[in-house]
């Protein structure tokens, strides 16, 4: 029994760094996308154009779906750490 257990809280460092590794490599371009700007250039003769609030959907849709699966492994994190406890008379 302790070869199995052993094994399975190997897997589940595992899949938690693959998670992580995922997560990161997710949000680096994100991060990196604003480091590389084109110069504005300003014209007096023509009034200034209205301003965006997002250059592509990236914007907002990466950390949307970063929350979510964060909150999808919460919550089966939990899950799993409760079903893992079994009843309340089973272990004595």
């Amino acid at each position: 029994m302790s070869g199995y257990r052993s094994f399975r809280n190997w897997a589940t460092v595992g899949a938690l760094a693959l998670v992580s590794l995922a997560v990161a490599l997710l949000a680096a371009p994100t991060a990196a996308a604003d480091l590389r700007e084109a110069p504005v250039v300003v014209l007096d003769t023509q009034p200034p154009a209205p301003m965006m609030l997002a250059s592509t959907g990236l914007d907002i849709t990466v950390p949307v779906v970063i929350g979510l699966v964060a909150l999808l492994l919460g919550t089966l994190m939990v899950g799993w750490a409760f079903l893992a406890t079994g009843r309340r008379g089973q272990h004595r």
